[in-house]
């Protein structure tokens, strides 16, 4: 904003300078008041820095220890021209005038001559809207105004450039709000010193410049300057609701004998109007008549209640909201709460209002309300068993401290950016965390260009090089709209934090790619991220009461028709994990709450990408120290390896089992409608096969469309995937590398021996115990030839599939069976019962030749068919397969009716594509070679069949499997 030349009336001395040399500030003498330890070192403190000639310094006292003689004494110690003090409100503004006016305080004290002439002071109650209003004020020393009159927010012209030297506000915590930040802005060339009771606002939003001098709660009581608080609960009487019940326990304390001795008066606090009003009529029902305090009062009947209550006229007051600010009533000593600040910062000024001695008697203040489950950080304040003699040190003076440490770490920071403040910067609790090898050299001390192709648009970082910030700007432009004409910018702050100690590397940052490319920028590509045990640990070390969110993976062989992710909300949402879902499924995430500090707050962790978050966001140092925090308790846990909710959690895999049993797609990739391009046409992808064979330490991934092998891809031991023969896929009429889906959505390798393996992240398949119902059937196989599916067999024998249709005809006479042997079949053998109009069962068929000449034990004769087994789970969607039956039996020539009537048939498949009836679903795994005697004890098969089994139970399909 523009300035005038030179002031051109300025006086050659003032007021202040005049007495300068008078001022003796001494808190230890016989004045009748002397000045207390902290209001001296306050002004010391702040006088120091004014004197520097320009920045903001900040005092933090206490309410009720005595500010207003620090704003008295402060121009006076620095020798000001003419001071600007900024305060509140109108009561506080009329207390300033008036200790100005007077020098009460320091007159008291013997700080300055009984004689000394008062400043001449100008208390502002009307808005300046002129030069010439400014102009006016020149014959003044002190000038005390709300922001009302004086802001540019409120369209203030500029004042002129040397009329003020100094600015002092009081109740600085206000100073973020625009109103209040426009006035530093104006006088950004002054120096200014604030008071207030506590940094730490309620939305978190960081007041500006250093602190300079504290003075704890714990202090003050122990100096005899603040009196504990006792709080007394309220209990409710039959038929009484919360505000009758809070107004006839204030009642009775403020009538108790040494309350009415002392004077006592009662502070009632509300937070509406029309609510204070309605608190006027009740008290006034119980005898006790209270005037109303609120905003939409003028200043001289303001002035009427706070005399009225000085003469002892009134024995108490009702208020709304923040108004109770700057009372300066040292016989408030009873507050009701009829309506609680939900902040401690908000909390602490209000009873602060109460807590300030009397200097004739020693009377407890109280505060009256009831104990309630409040969440946040108020709630243990109102326990009923709750001290806040000693609460409330141990809250405000540990909040002042991490705010002071705050800044000063901040000042430690290289490439700090000009156009905001680091102590502005609040990043939320978050990061993934990486194992660092020993020998490998992490450098975060620079920054790249660009993350992302976003360009890197400031980076700053500790001096020591420990914890690095990035900003990267970028053009966000609405999908919806051809034209540039909404793009607007974004910035995203990006971190890294090492714990050398530990060997932990820590990186906050907003996608998967951006965190790819800080690694390698780091130095630090060979990090191995956490695994799910690890993440886990984390987690538990919490002492969770309950989990809000958790998310199950499914480890089952495929899950195209299903969801293979599934997520549960609410207070005990691991009430919501079944058995089956411990059986066949691991963490994918879990929120958990748990109490801190007499509040609550949630911890949350990704497993499979090793994130760790909290709900809570605070300064740059609160997030260096969550992660150290972090990276203890990871290393003091020795919990083994119990999982999350009953779900297990998968571990670092060193190399990748042997045998392949299935390779899964994530339901992310389903749920998108995934389109993928071949030579001639689209497959979507669940008309796709994966299969897959480990060459230890990657698998290789071949991707089948109607027989035909149309992409191929390894698969590396951290889960990476990288295309040898790459897919153009379709995704809302993108085209994009499948390849880039398949590292988005991670695939799911299920192994031979019960392994389930998700971005190199295993976890073992658990046993039978408590499995679906799995049907099994004891065939005689005499007559077949055992190596032999569907081909010709050895003479004078038939071959398995020959033997499953006689047995099928033989158990489901009635039955239609539909050979469908060939790629990209539905099942081997497709058997179609109708028990009427409505109803059907259907059968899917599975056949696989036996490894051995005899039955055993062999995973290699089982892998295959269940797997098939489990694909064709899929299917079970009348309105899918009876179109898709009738469709392959019209152009599919190895598609063909091996028992039944063919019209009957087609006539029934018309009928249940017209109407879908209900199913009976059987999934029928057939292996000759699979012995059932001894099943129960053949502990890897038989982790197997319960995948297989419970799969296909989700589906509302039983799985039946044929052995000998």
């Amino acid at each position: 904003m523009s300035r005038r030349g030179p002031y051109r009336q300025e006086a050659a001395t003032s007021f202040f300078s005049d007495n300068h040399a008078h001022l003796s500030l001494a808190f230890k003498s016989d004045a009748p008041r002397p000045l207390r330890r902290a209001q001296v070192a306050a002004t010391w403190a702040l006088a120091a820095r004014v004197l520097e000639g320009s920045g903001i310094s900040q005092a933090i006292l206490p309410t009720g220890t005595g500010k207003t003689a620090v704003i008295t004494a402060l121009p006076i110690a620095t020798a000001a021209k003419r001071v600007l003090v900024v305060v509140p409100s109108q009561i506080v503004r009329r207390q300033v005038q008036r200790e100005f006016s007077t020098l009460n305080s320091l007159k008291l004290a013997n700080a300055l001559r009984r004689n000394v002439a008062a400043p001449k002071v100008r208390a502002l109650s009307k808005r300046i809207r002129s030069a010439g209003d400014w102009d006016s004020l020149s014959g003044y020393d002190v000038i005390v105004a709300t922001p009302q009159c004086v802001s540019s927010k409120y369209g203030v012209p500029a004042p002129p450039p040397d009329l003020f030297d100094q600015i002092i506000i009081d109740e600085a915590h206000h100073s973020p709000a625009p109103t209040w930040n426009a006035i530093l802005e104006e006088f950004a060339t002054l120096p200014c010193a604030m008071l207030t009771a506590t940094p730490v606002r309620r939305d978190r939003r960081q007041m500006p410049g250093e602190i300079v001098y504290t003075y704890s709660i714990r202090e003050a009581i122990a100096d005899g300057v603040y009196w504990p608080i006792a709080f007394i609960p309220v209990k409710f009487d039959k038929g009484e609701t919360a505000d009758d019940a809070i107004a006839r326990v204030a009642i009775q304390r403020l009538n108790t004998r040494r309350h009415r001795d002392a004077g006592s008066q009662l502070l009632v606090r509300t937070n509406k109007i029309a609510e204070a009003y309605r608190l006027k009529a009740l008290y006034e029902r119980k005898g006790l008549e209270l005037p109303v305090l609120v905003g939409t009062l003028s200043a001289r009947e303001v002035n009427d209640i706070v005399e009225r209550l000085e003469q002892g006229i009134y024995r108490g007051v009702i208020v709304v909201g923040v108004l109770t600010e700057g009372f300066d009533l040292k016989r408030l000593k009873i507050a009701a709460y009829h309506a609680k600040h939900r902040s401690f910062a908000a909390t602490l000024q209000f009873v602060g209002r109460l807590a300030r001695t009397l200097d004739d008697k020693i009377i407890e203040p109280e505060l009256v309300a009831i104990p309630e489950d409040l969440s946040g950080e108020t709630e243990v304040l109102y326990q009923e068993d709750a001290s806040w003699g000693q609460l409330l040190p141990d809250i405000a003076d540990v909040a002042v401290e991490k705010e002071r440490a705050s800044r000063h770490y901040l000042t430690t920071f290289i490439g700090k950016p000009e156009e905001f403040a680091l102590t502005a910067v609040e990043p939320g609790r978050y990061a993934r965390i990486f194992w660092i090898e020993p020998g490998i050299d992490v450098d975060l001390r620079s920054a790249p260009a660009d993350l992302a192709l976003r360009p890197v648009w400031r980076a700053f970082w500790e001096s020591d090089g420990d914890l690095a910030a990035i900003i990267t700007r970028s053009r966000v432009h609405p999908r919806w709209l051809r034209s540039t004409a909404l793009d607007t910018e974004q910035y995203d702050l990006h971190l890294a934090f090492i714990d050398r100690g530990r060997r932990l590397l820590f990186i906050s940052s907003d996608t998967e790619a951006t965190t790819a490319e800080l690694l390698a920028h780091f130095g630090a590509s060979d990090a191995v991220q956490l695994d799910g045990e690890e993440v886990g640990k984390i987690v538990r070390s919490f002492n969770i009461e309950a989990f809000s969110s958790i998310g199950a993976r499914s480890d089952q062989i495929d899950a195209s028709s299903g969801a293979s992710y599934k997520g549960l909300a609410g207070r005990a949402a691991e009430r919501g994990i079944t058995a089956t879902d411990r059986l066949t499924a691991s963490a994918g995430h879990a929120i958990g709450r748990f109490r801190v500090g007499g509040g609550v707050d949630s911890i949350g962790g990704a497993f499979d990408s090793a994130k760790i978050w909290q709900s809570s966001a605070g300064s740059l140092l609160a997030w260096r120290h969550w992660c150290l925090d972090i990276g203890s308790r990871l290393m003091a846990s020795t919990s083994s390896s119990i999982g999350i909710a009953g779900l297990a959690l998968r571990h670092r895999l060193a190399s990748y089992p042997r045998d392949v049993l299935c390779v899964s797609l994530a339901a992310e990739i389903y749920i998108n409608d995934v389109q993928l391009e071949t030579a001639n046409s689209t497959v979507h992808v669940s008309d796709i096969v994966l299969r897959g064979r480990a060459a230890g330490n990657s698998v290789l991934v071949g991707v089948d469309a109607a027989g035909k092998l149309i992409g191929t891809y390894v698969v590396k031991l951290d889960g990476t995937v990288v295309a040898r023969s790459d897919i153009v896929a379709l995704v809302q009429n993108e085209r994009l590398r499948f390849s880039d889906i398949l590292n988005q959505y991670p695939l799911t390798i299920i192994f031979a021996d019960g392994t389930s393996v998700v971005r190199g992240r295993a976890r073992i398949l658990r046993s039978l115990d408590g499995a679906p119902p799995v049907e099994f059937r004891r065939w005689a196989w005499d007559g077949v030839d055992l190596s032999s599916e569907s081909r010709v067999p050895e003479a004078g024998k038939i071959n398995i599939l020959a033997m499953t249709i006689a047995e099928v005809i033989a158990e489901n006479p009635d039955s239609y069976l539909i050979v469908d042997d060939a790629a990209n079949e539905i099942a081997d053998l497709i058997v179609v019962r109708r028990s009427s109009a409505r109803q059907a069962s259907v059968t899917l068929v599975h056949c696989k030749w036996s490894s051995g000449e005899k039955p055993g034990h062999r995973l290699a004769d089982i892998y295959e068919v269940l797997a098939q087994a489990s694909r064709s789970v899929r299917w079970t969607v009348p309105t899918l397969l009876f179109p898709e039956i009738a469709r392959r039996l019209g152009d599919r020539a190895s598609t063909h009716i091996a028992h039944g009537d063919e019209k009957e048939l087609r006539e029934i498949l018309s009928l249940y594509i017209r109407t879908p009836p209900r199913v009976q679903w059987t999934i029928m795994a057939v292996q000759p070679g699979l012995k059932l005697d001894g099943i129960g004890d053949w502990i890897h098969g038989n982790n197997m069949i319960a995948a297989s089994g419970n799969w296909c139970e989700q589906q509302n399909a039983m799985l039946t499997i044929c052995g000998s």
